[in-house]
C-alpha cells in the first residue's frame, strides 16, 4: 500500500503546465497481473476500483485557499474492516473517499459490483459467492435480492433462522 504525497509546486506554475503523466505510470507499476482499472461510480477522475478488490485514488492537481497549487499523487488506498451486524459474522471492507471537501465512506465489494457487473434486473444488494465479505475479487461477486442473499447465507451456514413458536419456520 502506498501513501499518497502532496507537493507544492513552485510559485508562477500554472495548473495547465503541469503533467501527471509521471504520477500516472507510477500508479500504473502497481498493478497486479490480469489486474482492470475503472472509475468509482459518482468519483470519476478522483478514484478507480479494480477487478481484484483494491481501490486507489488518482492523481491530482489542488490549488489551495492561498492560491497556491499541489499536486497529490496517487495510490492505492487502504481498506477498513467493519463486522456486519445482524446474527452474521462476516467482516466487509470499506475505503473513505473525499471529494467536494467530504468524506465518503464506501463499501469495496459493492464498488466493485458497480464497476464490473451488469445489474439488468436492478438488485439492491451484493452477494459474497463463497461467503467471505473480505474476498472482493469480481469473480466473486453475484448480484441479489434480500432474499437471495439470506437463503444463500443459510445454506452456506453463515446464517441461522430464528425460529420462534408459532412461526412457519424457514424454507430455502
Amino acid at each position: 500500500m502506498g501513501f499518497a504525497y502532496t507537493s507544492m509546486c513552485p510559485r508562477g506554475t500554472s495548473v495547465d503546465s503541469i503533467d501527471l503523466s509521471q504520477y500516472m505510470a507510477e500508479l500504473e507499476r502497481q498493478t497486479l497481473p490480469s489486474e482492470e482499472w475503472e472509475d468509482v461510480e459518482g468519483f470519476e477522475s478522483l478514484y478507480q476500483v479494480s477487478n481484484k478488490g483494491r481501490v486507489r485514488s488518482l492523481p491530482r492537481i489542488k490549488v489551495d485557499k492561498l492560491n497556491r497549487i499541489h499536486i497529490q499523487t496517487g495510490c492505492v488506498l487502504k481498506q477498513l474492516t467493519q463486522k456486519k451486524g445482524g446474527n452474521s459474522n462476516t467482516d466487509y471492507y470499506n475505503v473513505i473517499l473525499h471529494a467536494n471537501n467530504r468524506q465518503y465512506v464506501r463499501q469495496v465489494h459493492r464498488l466493485v459490483a458497480q464497476a464490473f457487473i451488469p445489474n439488468p434486473e436492478n438488485k439492491p444488494q451484493v452477494n459474497h459467492v463463497d461467503g467471505d465479505g473480505t474476498h472482493n475479487d469480481v469473480s466473486n461477486l453475484e448480484w441479489a435480492t434480500s432474499v437471495e442473499n439470506v437463503r444463500h447465507a443459510i445454506r452456506t451456514g453463515l446464517m441461522y433462522p430464528e425460529i420462534r413458536p408459532g412461526m412457519n419456520g424457514y424454507r430455502p
